[in-house]
C-alpha cells in the first residue's frame, strides 16, 4: 500500500515538471514570434516614415531603386585669377571675400606716382617735338628748310608721341578692372602691401550661371548624351534640382575607366556658393535625346 502511495506521488512530480517544461518552452517559443513580429513592424514603420519624408520634402526627388548616384562639385562658369601687372604698392582694394561687383567696377589700385612723373615728362617733349615739327612745316613752305630736316622733326614727334602713350599705358596698368559681373572668391594681395609684376591678387568668378563636374564610368557612353536631364541634390542646402548634360569630356581615363562630363542647373537657386557639391541621380531608362 505504501509503495502505491509512493508510486502516485512520483507520478504527479514527474507530470507536473513536465507539464512546466512544456509551458516554459511555449512562453520562450511566444516571446521569440513576438520579438520578431515586433522587428517586422518596426521596419515596416520606418520604410513607410521615409516614404511620408519623401512626399512631404518640398522638393520633389522622383528617385527610384535604377537610379545611380554620382558625386559632383558644383563651380561657376566663368573663374579668373587676376595679378598685378605691375611691380608696386597696392593703395586701394574697394571690395572684401564675398562682396558682389559688376562689369568694369575697379578692384585693385596700385600706387603709380613715379609712372604719372614718367607720362608728365612724356607729354612736356611731346609738346616740344610738335611745336618743332609744325615749325619746320611753315619754314618749309617758305622753302626756307630742306626735306630732310622736315622729316627728322616729324620722326621725332612721332616718337615723343609713341613714349607719351607708353606711359599712359603704364599708367593704366596700376588699375585693375571687373572683366565680368561677380564675386570676390579670396583676396591674395593687402593694402599696402608691394606685390610684383603677374603675382596673383585675387579669385573672382561669375555667379550667375553654376554648371556641375562629374566623373563617370566610361561605359555610359553607350547610353548617355548632350542633353541628358538628371536630377541633383545639394549637400549644403538639401536642394534638389534639375540639370542636364552639357559637355562630355574627350579623353577616358585608362586605369579608372571614367570620363569627365559637365552639366548645367536647369533650375536656379540664390542659395548656391562655390564650391558647394552634391550627388546626381542618373538613371537610363529615363534617357532624354
Amino acid at each position: 500500500m505504501f509503495k502505491l502511495l509512493l508510486f502516485i506521488v512520483y507520478l504527479f512530480i514527474f507530470t507536473s515538471i513536465n507539464s512546466l517544461s512544456v509551458y516554459a518552452q511555449n512562453n520562450d517559443d511566444l516571446d521569440l514570434n513576438n520579438l520578431l513580429k515586433q522587428l517586422e513592424e518596426d521596419e515596416k514603420a520606418e520604410k513607410n516614415d521615409g516614404l511620408s519624408n519623401i512626399q512631404n520634402n518640398d522638393f520633389n526627388t522622383n528617385f527610384d531603386g535604377n537610379d545611380q548616384k554620382i558625386r559632383f562639385l558644383l563651380k561657376p562658369r566663368q573663374i579668373a585669377i587676376l595679378s598685378a601687372k605691375i611691380s608696386g604698392r597696392v593703395i586701394d582694394l574697394p571690395l572684401k571675400e564675398g562682396e558682389r561687383f559688376k562689369k568694369n567696377d575697379l578692384l585693385m589700385a596700385m600706387d603709380c606716382t613715379l609712372e604719372v612723373a614718367e607720362s608728365n615728362i612724356a607729354r612736356t617733349d611731346l609738346q616740344s617735338a610738335e611745336l618743332t615739327f609744325k615749325s619746320n612745316q611753315r619754314l618749309f613752305q617758305r622753302n626756307s628748310l630742306g626735306q630732310v630736316e622736315l622729316k627728322q622733326s616729324e620722326i621725332a614727334y612721332e616718337k615723343s608721341k609713341a613714349q607719351y602713350e607708353q606711359t599712359q599705358s603704364r599708367i593704366r596698368q596700376c588699375f585693375v578692372y571687373a572683366p565680368f559681373n561677380g564675386r570676390i572668391a579670396q583676396r591674395v594681395a593687402k593694402e599696402f602691401e608691394y606685390i610684383g609684376a603677374g603675382q596673383p591678387a585675387m579669385e573672382i568668378f561669375d555667379d550667375s550661371n553654376f554648371e556641375i563636374s562629374l566623373i563617370v564610368p566610361s561605359s555610359w557612353l553607350d547610353w548617355l548624351r548632350i542633353g541628358y536631364k538628371f536630377q541633383t541634390v545639394i549637400d549644403e542646402t538639401g536642394e534638389t534640382l534639375n540639370a542636364q548634360v552639357t559637355r562630355i569630356g574627350s579623353k577616358i581615363d585608362s586605369i579608372s575607366k571614367s570620363i569627365t562630363i559637365t552639366g548645367e542647373l536647369i533650375e536656379k537657386s540664390d542659395r548656391l556658393i562655390y564650391g558647394m557639391s552634391g550627388s546626381a541621380f542618373f538613371n537610363q531608362s529615363r534617357l532624354t535625346q
